[in-house]
């Protein structure tokens, strides 16, 4: 067992769709300020509203000169900004140029024209930066909210894009902002993902069938977010996923090649990832400070009918006796939440009671989960559910307008498949009160 500090432990990506009640009013405080023309309160409300305690991404000094500076961070992005009462100033390094390069520039110069608050720059010592810059009399709450969020997703994702595709061109990124984790969790991270890589195309080898062929591409989505989820991976490993994912949801939007040969390229990228060598696998298992998710929020009614599709698929899948099919799906149909959307944290902690019983052994060598809580029929005991789902939903109590009501009793202990499936059905019929 890996005795970690558990409290240390991250799974998935980070979600800022959790704010807490003070930090909504303070949002909404903001709105007046500036109405108001209180505009260095409004900056510290909105500051305050993007403040998470337990990630450490936000630093703010009071100058003696009255101004403010902050500090903030998103991966490998460090974010500096200031407000002096006159502009609202913010920046980012994304890397610097080693040598001059046309291509470099040019896909830049494109990435630039699709920016709405922010702009890539070059300096005069070839340093490229992200850069928002507003005058008092264009600020507003939103603009900082979404200005500060496009300039450090933006500065995250480029210095690994430009390190990635133009390597000899650029410097490498700051490796001060990553945050190592023991080389022990690494190690055991990356055995599972070449466990889980094998065990799942030696089963698609298995099952392929034509009357499966439009669920096996959902095997590999499967694993693409359990990986993303549990060994929680950056840099270059994280694009190779989201590429993979992508792929398969372009597709199916425009239908431009036969499943059969979609399924072919995705195993073929899963391929490649399972041969990185095991150190720079390694080397993109660390941890960062974050302060955005890279997706768009989800309602509650879209979380439903999202949860309602998957638990539809996982129906056929039991009536046909595909039971291990079925179990896959139940996965992938909070995993795909996570993984594509800023999905709030109690849709997050469910996802995470499935995936510690239908991954055990990985959470019992993490030490995080005692063999004890399993019962004969190799589900979680009910006291253990009923405990840890009751403590979730009354943490989120505080951010629904509404009752939230969850149904215990429709809870089916007879094995894995039914435990998740019912997991995922009473998350939905909880959901309900937003329709």
């Amino acid at each position: 067992m890996i005795m970690s500090d558990v409290s240390a432990l991250k799974f998935g990506a980070y979600c800022d769709n959790n704010k807490n009640r003070k930090q909504l009013e303070a949002y909404n405080q903001a709105w007046e300020d500036f109405d108001a023309q209180n505009y260095f309160q409004g900056v510290e409300n909105i500051l305050f509203y993007l403040k998470d305690e337990n990630e450490g991404n936000l630093q703010i000094i009071s100058n003696e000169n009255g101004s403010l500076s902050f500090e903030m961070y998103q991966g490998s992005a460090k974010l500096t900004g200031s407000f002096d009462g006159n502009r609202f100033y913010a920046s980012a390094v994304i890397t610097k140029l080693e040598k001059a390069s046309s291509i470099v520039m040019r896909k830049l110069l494109d990435r630039n024209q699709g920016l709405l608050f922010s702009r890539i720059a070059l300096k005069t010592d070839k340093t490229l930066s992200a850069i928002m810059s507003y005058t008092v009399q264009m600020l507003k709450p939103d603009v900082i909210y979404y200005g500060l969020r496009e300039l450090l997703l933006l500065a995250d994702e480029l210095d690994d894009f430009l390190i990635l595709n133009f390597g000899n061109a650029v410097s490498e990124a700051d490796s001060s902002l990553k945050l190592q984790i023991p080389e022990q969790e690494i190690d055991l991270k990356y055995k599972y993902a070449q466990k889980w890589i094998t065990e799942t195309l030696q089963y698609l080898n298995t099952f392929n069938r034509p009357d499966l062929a439009n669920y096996n591409v959902y095997i590999l989505l499967t694993l693409v977010t359990r990986i993303s989820y549990l060994c929680a991976p950056k840099s270059f490993l994280e694009e190779k996923l989201i590429e993979i994912s992508s792929s398969y949801w372009i597709n199916s939007q425009d239908g431009t090649q036969p499943q059969s040969t979609l399924m072919s390229q995705m195993i073929q990228k899963i391929h490649e990832i399972q041969n990185i060598p095991e150190q720079e696998f390694k080397a993109c298992l660390y941890r960062t400070r974050d302060s955005f998710h890279k997706g768009n929020v989800m309602n509650f009614k879209s979380i439903k009918e999202s949860l309602d599709w998957g638990i539809d698929m996982i129906k056929y899948l039991q009536n046909n006796n595909f039971h291990s099919h079925a179990l896959y799906l139940t996965e992938y149909t909070f995993g795909c939440l996570l993984f594509d959307y800023n999905t709030l944290n109690i849709i997050n902690k469910i996802y995470h009671l499935e995936m510690m019983l239908i991954h055990e052994d990985f959470f019992q060598e993490l030490d995080i989960i005692s063999p004890e809580l399993i019962d004969n029929n190799g589900v979680f005991k009910k006291d253990f559910v009923e405990s840890y789902i009751k403590e979730v939903v009354d943490k989120h109590k505080e951010l629904s307008p509404d009752p939230i009501v969850f149904d215990y009793s429709s809870i089916d202990y007879t094995n894995k498949l039914t435990f998740c499936m019912s997991l995922c059905t009473s998350t939905s019929k909880m959901l309900s009160i937003y329709e």
